[in-house]
């Protein structure tokens, strides 16, 4: 198989590829799938803060009709 110490560095130097290939490619997809869980999480944080807009819009407008009811305005 192996005739001269050349043919054993060549085969290291492949299969040294075939590991770090191995390892790019599956830090790779851990690395993607981390920036998609930060983005579906920014992505609810952005829902969520536009439900509070509207929660104190609704507040605000309620305190308003109590201050009407009161006949503070009149």
């Amino acid at each position: 198989m192996f005739d001269t110490t050349k043919d054993i560095l060549y085969f290291v130097l492949a299969l040294a590829v075939v590991v770090l290939t191995f390892f790019m490619a599956w830090s790779l997809y851990y690395v993607t799938m981390m920036l998609r869980r930060s983005h579906l999480l920014f992505k609810e944080i952005e829902e969520a803060g536009g439900d509070w807009k509207k929660v104190k819009e609704e507040f605000m407008t309620y305190l308003k009709q109590l201050k009407v009811e009161g006949g503070e305005d009149k």
